[in-house]
Order: C-alpha cells, then sequence, then structure tokens
C-alpha cells in the first residue's frame, strides 16, 4: 500500500536534515529570502510543488511520482573578492550526500516508506548579487509504491 503523503514529506523532511551543513534554518515553511534574518542563514526550506499518477498496468493500482522543491538561501560577503560557489557548493554536496544510502548505490527509500526518492533535473542556482542574497533550488523526486 502507498504511504500517506504528508509521511512521505516528513520522511523526506527528516532525510534532508541529515545534510551536514552549516544551514541555521530548516523549515518546510517557504519564506520569501528578504523575511529570513541574515544571521538565520544558510536556510533550507522543502515544498511540495507537484505529482504525477503513473498506472502501468490495465487495472493496476496507481502509483505517484511526487515532485518536492529544497529551496536554499544564503548571504554572501558584500567584498568584490567573495566567491559564491566557495558557499553554495558544499551546500549542495551536503544535500547530495544527505539523499545517498548506506551501502552506496541503493535506493532511497526514506526508511522503506516509498521505493525510491533522489535528486533529479537541472538544479538552479542563482548567483546574481542582490543585496548579497544568493539562492538554490534543487529538484527532488519521491516514487511512491503502489
Amino acid at each position: 500500500m502507498r504511504a500517506k503523503r504528508e509521511d512521505v514529506a516528513a520522511a523526506l523532511f527528516v532525510q534532508l536534515q541529515k545534510a551536514n551543513a552549516s544551514f541555521k534554518t530548516i523549515s518546510r515553511v517557504v519564506k520569501e529570502f528578504s523575511q529570513i534574518a541574515p544571521q538565520d542563514q544558510p536556510a533550507l526550506m522543502l515544498t511540495h510543488i507537484g505529482e504525477a499518477p503513473a498506472q502501468d498496468q490495465a487495472f493496476g493500482l496507481t502509483r505517484y511520482v511526487i515532485f518536492y522543491l529544497a529551496l536554499v538561501c544564503f548571504m554572501g560577503d558584500p567584498t568584490p573578492e567573495f566567491i559564491p560557489d566557495q558557499v553554495s557548493n558544499p551546500l549542495l554536496d551536503a544535500l547530495d550526500t544527505a539523499m545517498q544510502t548506506t551501502p552506496p548505490g541503493e535506493k532511497q527509500t526514506l526508511g522503506g516508506l516509498v521505493e525510491n526518492a533522489w535528486i533529479e533535473g537541472r538544479q538552479w542556482i542563482n548567483t546574481g548579487v542582490q543585496q548579497n542574497q544568493f539562492a538554490l533550488g534543487i529538484f527532488i523526486e519521491v516514487l511512491t509504491g503502489i
């Protein structure tokens, strides 16, 4: 039987909290970056952005791919020598590592709750300076069981 959506979201959130990163704020409530104080950054926010039902067999049970977006924001140093990648790369690496399994290469089942969960597709990285505020978007897909 397929897991409840809230159970899946909660399990994914717990998995992302395992990221060995310097996140000062971790939340399932998405806020506009300007509403997150600089001392509360880097911040990680997780949100459910869509679903795609799939029924592979006639008269079969429906399973879902649930789409999430992990948003990360961080403040940059106002000096001209500041290199945003030196902050964003470790944050991205930590999230990537958090989604890996032990042993490596196995499916990420979020503790047996789903068939697989993984980082998917093109991630966006906003290193354009707007008052030294930077943002990352990491897309995560979760395949539920039947």
